[in-house]
């Protein structure tokens, strides 16, 4: 076990070396290389904030795509409300049967797109080409409907008199082969005009080609009453004369 003395006489050998080997350091050699690690040191320091600059870059170019897919989601959405808006103004638009006053470009399309058993119908009574003849029935009539689906004129029908102190009236209609489909729901349409008819006539008459059968059908189920085929027109075809009378009128016709 060392003494008091002995351990007081070991540190101060021990601070002797330490002073001597202080004195022997060649701080001129330390400092470079302190300051060669503090350089390192703030390389990296700078580094890492170059690289947290990127980062933040990267983040706001991300945000940026986010905002233009935002955008862009927002503008398909819009987009696509648009179309569904389309589609319902095209749906409520389709099926669509109007009735409306005729026009010269009414008879020019349906004169090239007339049922083939119409165009023999005008042809065998007086010889006249169909869109002639529909020019004439238009131009003599009192009044002329046109009946448009979805904007296509389907069919053109009027009412004309001989003279105006006529008692008969002639009722008419010309369509092309997209009317059969049709048919049914004109046939709905048709009592107020055939009504009308009668507020200017006691009765109606007209004369059909007998090959017109489905015509021949459409018109008794509107009520009207037809006679046995005979020959009629330019070329004696077979016609049928149909008619109709005024419910006031009905009784005097019978007895006549």
């Amino acid at each position: 076990m060392m003494s008091k003395q002995d351990k007081i006489n070991k540190f101060d050998d021990i601070e002797t070396y330490g002073n001597s080997l202080s004195s022997k350091t060649d701080h001129k050699k330390i400092l470079p290389a302190t300051n060669s690690r503090m350089k390192k040191i703030k390389n990296k320091k700078l580094e890492s904030a170059d690289s947290m600059s990127e980062c933040f870059k990267n983040e706001e170019f991300e945000i940026e795509n986010l905002k233009e897919d935002f955008k862009t989601s927002e503008l398909e959405n819009a987009n696509c409300e648009k179309k569904k808006i389309e589609i319902k103004e095209f749906e409520s638009k389709k099926n669509v049967i109007e009735i409306i006053e005729t026009t010269k470009e009414h008879v020019e399309y349906l004169a090239n797109n007339l049922r083939k058993l119409d165009e023999k119908e005008l042809f065998y009574m007086r010889g006249k080409n169909a869109k002639e003849e529909l020019r004439i029935s238009v131009e003599y009539s009192i009044w002329t409907k046109s009946v448009l689906y979805n904007d296509e004129c389907i069919a053109i029908f009027g009412f004309a008199k001989h003279n105006a102190n006529d008692s008969k009236g002639v009722p008419w209609l010309l369509a092309s082969d997209k009317l059969q489909k049709l048919s049914i729901r004109i046939a709905r349409l048709c009592p107020f005009y055939i009504n009308k008819m009668l507020e200017d006539a006691q009765y109606l008459e007209n004369y059909i080609l007998s090959e017109h059968t489905h015509s021949i059908k459409w018109l008794k189920w509107l009520g009207f009453s037809f006679d046995e085929p005979q020959e009629f027109g330019i070329f004696n075809k077979q016609y049928r004369r149909f008619y109709l009378c005024a419910p006031q009128y009905c009784q005097l016709f019978q007895e006549l």
